[in-house]
């Protein structure tokens, strides 16, 4: 007896682990901590048990509510297991998977690059994949793992992929209040529509029989394609992929002709070399600018062409601006210490290959204010155009980092 329980634990355990490898060696430059994988598949694994509770609690009362059956046998049963999987059983599974993450992978100083998110999801989804088998397989006997094995299994860690890519782009996100929020709400709602899709699907298997694998073969191709370009695109953007790349190409000094680097200034004259398709003139009294400038350095005139009005108010912040010169909010300074760099366990992300990943820190002195440093960044750190290792913050200052160009505002977007 005993050795039957545990052989269908490891039975049950077994193809979770064997797609969780699969996942885990898609982060091919960082990969996470064995600690932080074992950890988040054994929360998804405790996630199952909260999900147990809330699905039987809510689909008794569905089925009270509209007088059906678990067991499928007529139209109206039919009709109250969809409104189950996709307003019970989906967002309840979805929620307590993403909740494993959210409250220990999330915060872990390893997710710091974009393909974590999928990598955690993935962990903590197949940890919850593998308490259902075991409850599964001990309701219905082992030879329910070939048909999860091959399914279910991997369809959590897919349908749970949705929102670990929200995180990823949440944690590269201006820290807005509300924005990081929204991104994860609408990869969790995504997520849980496709797990009630597939759960709905699934059941009509008594009606129709092996032809309903053909739309449940669909649904797996077209997400695992879909995830799999996800991975390589964000794998071949990984911040670990490369060191920081250099700034800029070796162009002559548009003052003196002297060769330099693009971006730096140049060692004969002091002049700030920019490639001739970076070059912008000043509209009122046309002298060439610096890339990012945001007014003119010989007369002073605004080389925005059109300015934001009515912003609300928000703590010190920086500002970057687009083609047309509307500004944005990119980073609040809502805290007495800011790391700015390219991977997202910084608090300021920075998706630029010239930024190195530990480029520059914002720390608040009470004697002097915000104060700015690099820390020893590949391509330099700029406040108005001069490279600094340490300086005071103001009002309005242009702060660059390699080529990524902001403006520090001290309350409010003007």
């Amino acid at each position: 007896m005993l050795f039957d329980f545990w052989f269908t634990v490891i039975l049950s355990i077994t193809p979770c682990l064997l797609w969780l490898l699969y996942f885990y060696h898609q982060d091919r430059y960082d990969k996470e901590p064995p600690k932080n994988i074992a950890i988040t598949f054994l929360l998804g694994m405790l996630s199952a048990a909260g999900a147990l509770v809330l699905n039987t609690t809510f689909l008794l009362i569905i089925n009270a509510l509209l007088g059906t059956r678990d067991d499928v046998r007529s139209f109206r049963d039919l009709v109250g297991a969809a409104i189950g999987f996709f307003l019970v059983v989906g967002p309840v599974e979805e929620l307590v998977k993403f909740l494993a993450v959210y409250i220990y992978g999330y915060r872990q100083k390893e997710f710091d690059e974009p393909v974590d998110g999928i990598v955690y999801s993935a962990t903590a989804a197949l940890g919850f994949a593998a308490a259902e088998n075991c409850l599964y397989l001990l309701q219905s006997g082992n030879w329910v793992i070939a048909l999860r094995g091959p399914l279910s299994n991997p369809g959590h860690a897919l349908f749970s992929a949705f929102w670990g890519l929200a995180m990823s782009r949440a944690k590269a996100m201006p820290n807005i209040p509300g924005q990081r929020m929204k991104a994860l709400f609408q990869g969790l709602l995504l997520a849980a529509f496709l797990h009630g899709l597939f759960d709905t699907v699934l059941t009509l298997s008594p009606v129709f029989g092996i032809f309903v694998f053909l739309p449940i073969f669909a649904l797996m191709f077209g997400m695992f394609f879909y995830v799999k370009t996800e991975i390589n695109r964000m794998v071949e953007e990984s911040p670990h992929k490369e060191g920081t790349r250099l700034l800029g190409a070796v162009i002559p000094c548009p003052n003196c002709a002297e060769l330099g680097i693009t971006g730096q200034f140049c060692l004969s004259c002091g002049t700030q070399i920019i490639a001739t398709q970076e070059q912008r003139r000043c509209p009122q009294c046309g002298a060439a600018q610096r890339p990012g400038a945001v007014f003119c350095s010989r007369c002073g005139a605004s080389l925005l062409s059109v300015s934001s009005t009515n912003t609300p108010r928000y703590q010190p912040h920086f500002v970057c601006f687009d083609e047309l010169g509307r500004e944005s909010i990119a980073c609040i300074i809502d805290r007495q210490e800011i790391n700015i760099g390219k991977t997202l366990d910084n608090h300021f992300v920075i998706e630029d290959p010239l930024v190195s990943k530990r480029h520059a820190r914002i720390v608040w002195d009470p004697n002097n204010g915000y104060m700015l440093v690099d820390l020893q960044s590949t391509n330099g750190t700029f406040v108005n155009g001069k490279r600094v290792m340490q300086a005071v913050l103001r009002d309005g200052f242009e702060v660059r980092f390699g080529k990524a160009t902001f403006i520090f505002r001290l309350n409010q977007s003007r």
